[in-house]
């Protein structure tokens, strides 16, 4: 199953609450054979991620499917402070 860990969601929480953006949310989308993010509406049959009771992901049953596979986390650097996305192995 998709995993995306809290330091994710709370990235996820802050950034689009810098944005203020009302009644979209990211989304987790397929590009060029990976995954990326874009904004957009929920769905009644997407898988919502939230973050202080804020939505702040949403996938479609069909992207979760092929991204059962899938890990986001927070990666933090000196350099770069971002979201990574990495395979579960096993």
């Amino acid at each position: 199953m998709l995993q995306v860990t809290e330091k994710a969601t709370a990235f996820l929480w802050e950034a689009q609450r810098n944005r203020q953006c009302r009644g979209t949310t990211y989304r987790l989308v397929e590009r060029r054979g990976g995954f990326g993010l874009a904004f957009d509406t929920p769905t009644t049959d997407d898988l919502i991620f939230t973050c202080e009771g804020r939505e702040v992901l949403c996938v479609s049953p069909t992207t979760a499917e092929c991204a059962s596979h899938l890990i986001i986390d927070l990666e933090e650097t000196p350099k770069r402070r971002g979201l990574s996305f990495s395979v579960r192995r096993g």
